[in-house]
């Protein structure tokens, strides 16, 4: 076997990808989709920052991170393509099915959208789009155990490319998919990055001997919106260039026919000179094709072949299992001249990928610029030996094209609202929802294509499940009785329980403080504190010993600083409209809002110390007044959509500063009252800064 790509887990690959970029927005399309997974281990490589080993706590960390950037992860899957047994979905991540009539929605891309960690000379964060096109799902046998291939592509601000031309189109295909009412924030801001860039490439420029092939997108149409077949595509990028060249194709699926129907397109097309074609076999070396289909390859002058026992061992050791080939690669090379070009992505050797009219599939075209030195030679190793038996192999990592359901829901934390959707042509049958063998809710006659509020009662109910879980059986909708899968979809996720672990106010203050996302993360690392016996009085150490007590000043600053601190993230979001951003700091059930500080704050220390209260109190009331200016000043949606949470917050701030005035004014004495008047004026009155106007 040649030397072939790079061999690195797809976690690695990411994250390499990802070194000193922050995340600005990530779409993950996948026909199979296992949340609890993609959360724990696939999401935190496209953060560059360490996470915890401990499931829980790297969870809240996540949790953490999210918050900051509320809408911008966000996966598309088919609608069937859930199986049970997975872990649940509990973070802020946007998850959208999408059901094709026709094939299945079998793309498996990630498109992520970065910026630099550290701004350039002028201030500046450079971005650039990750776009990539795998085979593998969003499972732990897709990204960890099979054979697997993928290909990143970089698209930079200002870069002359024909990808971002080619990518724009399915982007938008791909927004009208979901019957959803939730935003489509990470897919917008992608889109909206593409869009930047002018359609400056009517045609190919026609290529010199000495250039590469440009790198393109396939997603089954072509440039004037017409159904495109792979064979098309690569006929139309390559206009042929690799006639007579050398052709391997690595699928693990085949149809069940007498004939392999793209195999002889490909090779009508560019008549190769040798092929072969990778032949999938069992632990026990049955052939997982079509007898027939075996039979028309070799008759067509094709090998059959295999890939090296080193690639697909486990382990070191000699018994170790062997992976799974899920890869889907078609290959053409040339010896004189030295070239090199692939077609990755998700599309197997079958009628219904390679024909652009049932499913949907993705794939770059790419001809390689490093072709490493030495002669060019096949990956797959001639296999000539015939199976003595043959079963058509179905891929076990995805369910049945019908095991889903056609119920969609959608239920919203912030206001506790729930709506059903039912895509079907009639409207639906009696549907009985339920979670571990518990009925959570029933629906009945559910309109065709609309959207339909849940009684309050279903949706409470469905709440109480949401924190535990977020997968659902659907029961009634088909005549056998098996239940399809539904995962919920949740939006206003900053009103859902957090994660994270409970937090004092004095932590909430040092969270707020902390000077970066790393820095807050890393605090949830370290657990709960232990406390410590008091020790025995002739332990104590000398006076000269102990720590330093905290002075009132030490206090106050301690307060004035995180408030000022969390003043400014606020901003920030508000500026950056991200809305919901804003709505986790400030009123969020996370245990670092806002919301929660005065909570803890007022449980804590009312009786203890009144005075620290009472002006950390202000300070929420000084910081909620800046949010209303900021949010009017920048005329963003902020006040119309949270108005009425802004009001019950600032209820929240007044009535204990109502009751602590008299007893703070009752300790200070005669003229208490008017001291409190005088401080509070003063207090809430914001300070010029030094060398500016007054």
């Amino acid at each position: 076997m040649a030397e072939g790509p790079k061999r690195v887990a797809l976690t690695e690959a990411f994250h390499e990808a990802m070194s000193r970029q922050r995340l600005v927005a990530a779409v993950f399309l996948t026909y199979r989709f296992a949340p609890g997974f993609f959360e724990q281990e696939v999401l935190p490589a496209f953060f560059d920052r360490p996470f915890s080993s401990d499931p829980k706590v790297k969870l809240a960390q996540l949790e953490a991170v999210l918050q900051e950037r509320p809408g911008s992860v966000a996966v598309y899957y088919d609608a069937n393509g859930l199986k049970g047994g997975e872990e649940p979905a509990r973070l802020d991540v946007g998850r959208f099915p999408v059901r094709l009539e026709r094939g299945i929605f079998h793309s498996k891309n990630v498109f992520a959208l970065v910026e630099a960690e550290e701004p350039d000379d002028e201030g500046t964060r450079p971005r650039k789009l990750l776009a990539a096109c795998l085979s593998a799902n969003l499972t732990q046998k897709g990204w960890w155990q099979n054979v697997e291939a993928a290909h990143i592509e970089e698209i930079e601000e200002g870069d002359d490319t024909f990808l971002a031309d080619d990518i724009r189109p399915f982007l938008k295909w791909l927004r009208e998919q979901p019957a959803t009412e939730a935003p489509q924030k990470a897919l917008d801001e992608i889109r909206a990055f593409l869009d930047k860039r002018s359609n400056r490439f009517t045609a190919p420029p026609r290529r010199r001997r000495e250039e590469l092939l440009p790198t393109r997108f396939y997603w089954g149409r072509s440039d004037d919106g017409t159904p495109e077949s792979v064979v098309q595509f690569l006929k139309r990028t390559t206009r042929r260039q690799p006639q007579g060249w050398r052709m391997e194709v690595v699928s693990p699926y085949f149809d069940e026919a007498e004939e392999c129907e793209p195999l002889t397109e490909l090779m009508a097309a560019f008549g190769p000179s040798e092929i072969r074609v990778f032949l999938p076999r069992d632990d026990d070396g049955k052939g997982g094709v079509d007898p027939r289909i075996w039979d028309d390859v070799g008759e067509r002058g094709a090998k059959w072949g295999r890939l090296p026992k080193d690639l697909l061992k486990m382990g070191k050791a000699e018994d170790a299992a062997l992976r799974t080939v899920h890869a889907k690669v078609v290959r053409f090379f040339s010896l004189r001249p030295k070239r090199e070009v692939w077609f990755v992505g998700s599309a197997n050797l079958t009628r219904a990928a390679f024909s652009g009219k049932a499913n949907r599939e993705t794939g770059f075209l790419v001809e390689l610029d490093d072709i490493p030195p030495g002669p060019l030679e096949f990956w797959l190793d001639v296999d000539e030996k015939k199976p003595k038996e043959f079963e058509v192999g179905t891929d076990p990592d995805e369910p049945a094209a019908s095991g889903g359901t056609r119920l969609q829901v959608q239920h919203d934390w912030s206001t506790g609202e729930t709506k059903a959707w039912w895509d079907g042509p009639k409207p639906s049958p009696a549907l009985v929802v339920s979670s571990n063998g518990v009925e959570v809710f029933r629906v009945e006659a559910l309109p065709s294509r609309a959207w339909q509020a849940l009684p309050g009662d279903d949706s409470k109910a469905l709440a109480e499940r949401l924190k535990s879980t977020s997968i659902f059986e659907v029961a009634g909708e088909t005549a056998d009785g098996k239940p399809g899968l539904l995962l919920v979809q949740e939006i206003g996720m900053f009103r859902k329980p957090s994660l994270a672990p409970e937090r004092t106010a004095a932590d909430i203050l040092k969270d707020w403080a902390a000077p970066s996302d790393d820095r807050r993360i890393e605090m949830f690392d370290g657990g709960e504190a232990t406390p410590t016996a008091p020790a025995e009085p002739d332990e104590w150490r000398p006076e000269e010993e102990l720590a330093p007590v905290e002075s009132l000043f030490d206090r106050f600053a301690g307060i004035f600083h995180g408030f000022a601190s969390l003043e400014k993230r606020l901003v920030e979001q508000l500026n950056g409209r991200n809305d919901d951003g804003a709505a986790y700091l400030l009123f969020g059930t996370t245990f670092s809002s806002l919301a929660s500080f005065l909570k803890k704050e007022k449980e804590e220390e009312i009786e203890i110390d009144p005075v620290n209260v009472y002006v950390s109190y202000l300070c929420a009331k000084q910081l909620v007044a800046t949010v209303r200016k900021a949010g009017a000043e920048l005329g963003t949606t902020f006040l119309d959509r949270h108005g009425p949470a802004l009001k019950e917050l600032e209820a929240q701030v007044e009535e204990p500063l109502a009751g602590l005035r008299p007893l703070i004014a009752g300790e200070i004495g005669s003229g208490g009252a008017k001291f409190l008047d005088w401080f509070d004026r003063w207090f809430l009155r914001r300070a010029t800064p030094a060398g500016e106007a007054a």
